[in-house]
């Protein structure tokens, strides 16, 4: 279940007991999110380098993506439903010839983190069938 703020994104419930979760947050080295710019559409996938540095990959060096652009989840994932702020743009620069590199600073203050909300979100079990089928062969 996803986790969040006033703000944002923290991340997702990956465990649980009869008192306890454990939360994966965007500042891990697994996590992968499927993300959408707020103002020109863009997908991407947000990763973290382990290195204290939120990036968004997959994104074609033509595409309209700039500082201060807001990014939000995206309607590919099954974990997260669409619409919840994750991060803003600090840079973007050339990774390659065909992608950007966009460095991203998260919506939620990690730092002050006291108290977050769970969503209750059941994953569409007809999708999860049809993306075991096609993708986990």
């Amino acid at each position: 279940m996803p986790v969040i703020t006033d703000d944002g994104l923290v991340g997702r419930v990956v465990g649980t007991s009869p008192h306890f979760s454990i939360v994966q947050i965007l500042f891990n080295k697994d996590m992968r999110i499927s993300v959408k710019n707020r103002r020109s559409r863009v997908d991407g996938i947000l990763t973290y380098d382990g290195a204290n540095n939120l990036t968004i990959r997959n994104i074609m060096k033509s595409s309209d993506v700039a500082e201060g652009d807001v990014f939000i989840t995206s309607e590919y994932s099954n974990f997260y439903p669409p619409g919840i702020p994750v991060a803003v743009v600090n840079s973007t620069g050339n990774l390659d010839n065909l992608f950007l590199k966009v460095s991203v600073t998260p919506l939620v203050n990690f730092s002050q983190l006291e108290e977050v909300f769970i969503l209750k979100v059941v994953p569409n079990k007809e999708r999860q069938e049809l993306e075991k089928i096609y993708f986990n062969k």
